[in-house]
């Protein structure tokens, strides 16, 4: 396996479960994202026809149970919905951890998406309480539209903006802190939130010239996505990597 570049070196999760002072550079995360696309491409496409395939069957599952009589139909829609939900946030997730493995040299194969399955659970209650947090933020937004319509009213509408990219992004690395460290839920966020506010404003412009780049790449009958998705992917996992380093012996196929 090849070292990890002295200035890259891995960050870590310090005893109270937060993660310790890291830094990066903007410009040297996106160019060893770039770098590593390579060797990366076949594995994360094949992971997305992978997870394409699922959703096709998932898609078919509900519409064979939209046909049953009712009311059965309308309580088989509701479960299968939330299974499907779950399936799909499991396998996305570890779509994004192949950047992880990736950023630390450990062989990338599409099908350890599946791998991720087990977590669905802890998956799933991570998506419920960064709703409930946007939910909470959502209170902005409707002074915005109860008040009359003034200079105030688009600050609120801008504050709840920020708030829930804020929150949104803050959730980045939790997700992966519960599979990767083992972290419960709380523990997972507490951890991800610190390391997201330590450097808020680098990793959103960070991911926002990947969004820059991702668009970018589009043009041209989206053939430069088969390089950048890769990249984008990478980028996730080498921030990840910045703020919490990776345990080898915690990540086996």
């Amino acid at each position: 396996m090849n070292a990890t570049p002295p200035s890259q070196q891995m960050g870590s999760l310090q005893p109270n479960k937060i993660a310790a002072p890291y830094d990066f550079s903007i410009k040297k995360v996106l160019g060893e994202a770039w770098r590593r696309v390579n060797g990366m491409k076949a594995s994360v496409w094949a992971a997305i026809v992978l997870i394409y395939l699922v959703n096709m069957g998932c898609g078919f599952l509900f519409y064979v149970v939209q046909h049953l009589p009712a009311p059965l139909s309308v309580l088989m829609m509701i479960i299968v919905y939330i299974i499907i939900l779950l399936i799909e946030l499991s396998l996305q997730v570890g779509l994004y951890f192949l950047g992880v493995r990736r950023a630390v040299d450990l062989p990338v194969r599409a099908k350890s998406i599946f791998s991720f399955l087990p977590f669905m659970g802890q998956f799933f209650a991570l998506f419920l309480m960064q709703n409930v947090l946007i939910g909470i933020a959502g209170i902005f937004l409707v002074l915005s539209v109860v008040l009359p319509a003034s200079i105030i009213s688009v600050l609120l509408q801008i504050l709840f903006i920020f708030i829930s990219l804020y929150i949104i992004l803050s959730f980045m690395f939790a997700y992966f802190l519960v599979v990767e460290k083992k972290l419960g839920i709380f523990e997972a966020y507490k951890a991800s939130f610190y390391a997201f506010s330590q450097h808020w404003f680098k990793i959103t412009a960070t991911l926002f010239l990947m969004g820059i780049i991702l668009l970018a790449s589009a043009i041209p009958f989206f053939l430069g996505l088969i390089w950048t998705v890769p990249m984008g992917i990478n980028l996730i996992g080498i921030l990840y990597r910045q703020a919490f380093g990776v345990e080898d012996a915690r990540i086996k196929q």
